[in-house]
């Protein structure tokens, strides 16, 4: 799912500036009841300004900012740039349309003038820099961290798929009429698996639909007297949570259990919704390997982990307890919480 973002707008601030800036100019020109030759001046030297406003903007301050910065050269260029103005004042008779001809000193006038709309157009061009690479580093964080997501639910989706076509395969092979409900089954799965998991929050109730149809499918392959209950409270049509977390933690449960191989085996799954929070509590009868097995985590590998980091950074807890008999895993998520975003 690719990312996208809103570009950044930049004539709010430059609509700003010569709004303010011509509004001042007019305010300094303004003569008695002179409204409109001081309104006609103020827009006439705003014009006149945003030439070398614009062309330090756009071409100078590239030294600024740009990926090499060469302050001395963005000097030079300015000074250069800043002389033209000074020959019209000092050695032409255009100097009245640049200047008020009665200024005391028209160099310093030129100078001071240049120099402070060379200021404020690096300033804008800065602000608009920063903001611009600020964004883009957003952007480039939520793509990296969808990347990492698509990922781990792609190491997911193969182990699954592989367990469950090897489940059909063998009671295909023992001609076990349960092998066509299986398919059923499995095309269900599959169709939420490659079609409709790709966001990053999906409905609770079609997460739970997923883990339901997971269940029947190990039910039918090991008996369908299995000893697996599944409760499931308090979850609204609202709710949601990130893909695939759930049926990871309910196949190593199926995994690790001894209910094939023990007649008195048994797995617990619930799911519980209570002010805004989930509480998913996976306990199983642990079979002999598990037993003998101290090092043994039970959560197949850190997928689980990190998938539960990149989505929930701050609002999971995972807790996972072993004894001789059972195994269990208890997982807390705050469903509001959203996907980490850089501020």
């Amino acid at each position: 799912m690719k990312t996208s973002s809103a570009p950044f707008k930049r004539w709010p601030i430059h609509l700003t500036f010569w709004v303010l800036n011509t509004l001042m100019t007019f305010n300094l020109l303004m003569q008695g009841g002179r409204v409109l030759n001081a309104m006609g001046n103020a827009l006439y030297f705003s014009v006149l300004i945003a030439i070398p406003f614009y062309i330090n903007y756009a071409f100078f301050t590239q030294h600024l900012f740009g990926k090499e910065r060469r302050i001395g050269r963005y000097l030079m260029l300015v000074t250069l740039f800043m002389l033209i103005p000074m020959w019209i004042v000092n050695f032409t008779g255009w100097d009245y349309l640049l200047i008020d001809t009665n200024t005391y000193n028209k160099s310093l006038d030129v100078v001071i003038n240049f120099i402070f709309y060379m200021l404020i157009s690096n300033l804008i061009k800065g602000l608009e820099t920063w903001i611009s690479n600020r964004q883009q580093a957003v952007l480039l964080e939520k793509e990296k961290l969808e990347a990492e997501l698509n990922l781990l639910r792609l190491q997911i989706n193969p182990h699954f798929l592989f367990n469950t076509l090897n489940n059909i395969y063998t009671l295909a092979y023992q001609s076990d009429k349960r092998a066509a409900p299986m398919i059923a089954k499995l095309s269900h799965l599959l169709r939420y698996l490659f079609s409709e998991c790709q966001g990053h929050r999906v409905p609770l109730e079609r997460e739970l639909a997923l883990l339901a149809h997971y269940i029947d499918l190990e039910q039918l392959r090991i008996g369908e007297e299995s000893n697996v209950d599944f409760y499931v409270e308090g979850v609204e049509s609202h709710h949601e949570m990130a893909p695939l977390i759930l049926l990871t933690l309910v196949e190593n449960c199926f995994k690790h259990s001894d209910i094939r191989s023990n007649s008195e085996g048994w797995i617990r799954l619930s799911v519980v919704v209570a002010s805004g929070a989930l509480t998913f509590r996976a306990e199983n009868s642990v079979s002999p390997k598990i037993r003998t097995n101290s090092n043994s985590t039970g959560i197949g590998n850190l997928n689980i982990r990190e998938q539960l980091a990149l989505n929930y950074p701050e609002s999971h807890r995972l807790e996972v307890a072993q004894t001789p008999q059972h195994y269990s895993t208890v997982l807390h998520i705050q469903l509001d919480a959203t996907c980490p975003t850089p501020a």
